[in-house]
Order: structure tokens, then C-alpha cells, then sequence
């Protein structure tokens, strides 16, 4: 089952991984473009974990699997999220996650908002 757009998935899920799939979505959140290019060997060196660690986060997350893994991280990166969106870090507290999902959320709706084309909508109307 795939998520709407997998950063925000995997840190909703981020406290209920397994230690070693917690390395991995760590360093995907914090380096999403290395993310999608890396092999498994070299997502699991920089995670610091094992390569199968890397195949359970990526099912963790909902992928079947790294190559699905990277097709949903490829889409929410065509969506324009993980450029804007600040990673929860674990040590965050509530005002500092608070602060984070409005920051997202306000780069969220301006990145909407100059992408609408005024003359496609005044043709519209």
C-alpha cells in the first residue's frame, strides 16, 4: 500500500520503526536526492546498518521493497514536499513540531499558490 506522499509518511512512522530501519529513514529524510539514486549497499553504509535493515524499512514504510521504495520517494519529490519539508528530528518538542508542520504547511500553500496560472484560471472562469 502505498502513502499519499511518503516524507510525511515516514515521519508519522518514524517512532514505531525498528532502531536499525530508524538509521535508514533518518538519513532518507535528510538526504532525500541521495535517497533515490543510491544502490541498497550505499543507502545501508551511509545508514550504517545492513542491506536487508534496509529492504524491512523500506516495507516499513509501505514499499514492496527499494525499487517501489524509490518510485513513491521519486513521486513525492515530483510533488514539490520534501524540498520544503523540515524532518522531525526525535528530540524535537512539541512547539519545535508544532513550529515544523506550519512551516511546511505555509511553504506548502505558496508553492500552490505560484503555481496556479491566472491566465489558465481567468479562462476558467
Amino acid at each position: 500500500m502505498s502513502a499519499p506522499n511518503l516524507i510525511p509518511h515516514i515521519c508519522s512512522v518514524l517512532e514505531s520503526l525498528q532502531p536499525a530501519e530508524r538509521k535508514v529513514a533518518d538519513m532518507v529524510l535528510s538526504d532525500v536526492d541521495f535517497a533515490m539514486r543510491a544502490s541498497i549497499t550505499e543507502l545501508a553504509k551511509r545508514s550504517d546498518v545492513s542491506e536487508p535493515s534496509v529492504t524491512r524499512f523500506c516495507c516499513a514504510v509501505g514499499a514492496h521493497g527499494l525499487r517501489d521504495f524509490k518510485m513513491q520517494l521519486a513521486q513525492s519529490v515530483a510533488s514539490g514536499m520534501p524540498y520544503t519539508f523540515t524532518a522531525v528530528a526525535r528530540d524535537d518538542d512539541t512547539q519545535m513540531l508544532l513550529d515544523k508542520v506550519w512551516e511546511t504547511a505555509i511553504e506548502g500553500v505558496t508553492q500552490a499558490r505560484s503555481a496556479i496560472n491566472p491566465v489558465a484560471v481567468s479562462s476558467i472562469v
